[in-house]
């Protein structure tokens, strides 16, 4: 959520991030985030982190017309590709700084957005904040593996921009990742900030694509973002070209995407 670097900044990439990354990997996670928390109808709803909208737009779905949809995101660009995907209360701020006044939703979600905050501890202390007694709070993290395709890109941006200095930078940007892939970890965490009934389900999500899919997908990620700006422009086609080769040597037929993740919630108390 990060706007404060180019390379972290979603701003750069807003226009393309529904097309070549939700649709792809991030629909069907928020569809089942949504389902988890369940939006009784004509309830509130904050989604920390929106993006384009898809996670607060599903719970919709499930709220029915009477539902009110609010999303926050620090990328004023991912908001305005929300807005156009029909989600109007929006604004820019922070996951930890929450614009609103305590215990006004029914409902707060935010997929695959604790591992981006520096402190997901305050973050989940605001979502919790603003959250009504008997309320759902729902989070989304990855969790597992990302297959050969992902295997293979991963090698290869590590041998463009050097193994430890790309891991550094993920691990800046992302640094609750790896230790909220543990599900006993989500889990103390969520109790933690005070929900009870606490779930966490281990999902595993797949998808079929071309090799230029694949690259277009993974060309909006955070590690190609880094090691773009690090290559630069013709650094970067050299990169991109060298991982189709690569794929085409080692994959006979499309790219299967699969990748773990934790969809969790628990309620107020």
């Amino acid at each position: 959520m990060d706007c404060g670097t180019t390379w972290r900044c979603y701003d750069s990439i807003a226009s393309r991030y529904d097309h070549d990354a939700v649709e792809l990997v991030f629909a069907a996670p928020a569809r089942d985030l949504a389902a988890l928390v369940g939006l009784p109808a004509g309830g509130r709803l904050l989604d920390v982190g929106t993006g384009t909208g898809r996670a607060a737009l599903a719970a919709g779905e499930i709220g029915g017309p009477g539902s009110e949809l609010f999303g926050i995101d620090l990328s004023v660009e991912m908001l305005r590709q929300a807005r156009r995907r029909g989600l109007s209360g929006l604004a820019a701020a922070a996951a930890t700084a929450l614009p609103f006044p305590d215990s006004v939703f029914e409902r707060v979600v935010a997929s695959f957005v604790l591992a981006h905050c520096a402190c997901y501890r305050s973050a989940l202390g605001e979502m919790v904040g603003v959250l009504r007694r008997g309320g759902r709070l729902g989070v989304t993290v990855w969790s597992g593996g990302v297959g050969e395709a992902g295997r293979c890109w991963q090698q290869a941006a590590e041998e463009a921009v050097g193994k430890e200095v790309l891991s550094r930078a993920i691990q800046q940007a992302l640094p609750w990742e790896d230790w909220l892939a543990d599900p006993t970890h989500l889990q103390d965490a969520l109790a933690e900030a005070g929900l009870v009934d606490v779930t966490v389900q281990q999902r595993q999500y797949t998808a079929t694509m071309t090799v230029a899919k694949f690259l277009a997908f993974r060309e909006v990620s955070l590690q190609a973002r880094f090691v773009r700006e690090r290559l630069g422009e013709a650094g970067w086609e050299r990169f991109r070209a060298g991982v189709a080769e690569r794929l085409g040597a080692r994959l006979d037929g499309p790219v299967l995407y699969a990748r773990g993740a934790l969809v969790a919630a628990g309620t107020r108390t």
